[in-house]
């Protein structure tokens, strides 16, 4: 898997603002620092999600990209949700299967 960081190694940077590729066979890539997120404000946060089989991924929260990866290995599988520090809540899960394959511009902000 190819993931994108900034110089330090230590955040996601998007391609675009100069994010340097880097190998994640490890699985272990990084996510952008962002207030762009609802706590304690009675607010709802959006998650999007977009898998493009093994080509792409993107992670979205409240509409700022947080994440990407390219050349994903397994190709497919189960979706799981989880939370690591505390209880959470979901609702209105959506899920849109695609026929082919959707370049991946048309996520891009």
């Amino acid at each position: 898997m190819i993931g994108f960081s900034s110089k330090d190694g230590k955040t996601f940077l998007a391609p675009k603002d100069g994010g340097i590729p880097e190998d994640k066979s490890d699985w272990m890539h990084l996510a952008k620092p962002t207030t762009n997120y609802n706590a304690l404000n009675n607010k709802w946060n959006t998650c999007e999600i977009i898998v493009m089989g093994g080509e792409y991924t993107i992670h979205k929260l409240n509409g700022e990209i947080v994440n990407m990866a390219f050349n994903l290995t397994p190709e497919s599988g189960i979706i799981g949700f989880q939370s690591e520090t505390a209880e959470i809540y979901y609702r209105n899960i959506r899920i849109k299967e695609f026929e082919t394959a959707v370049p991946i511009e048309l996520f891009l902000d």
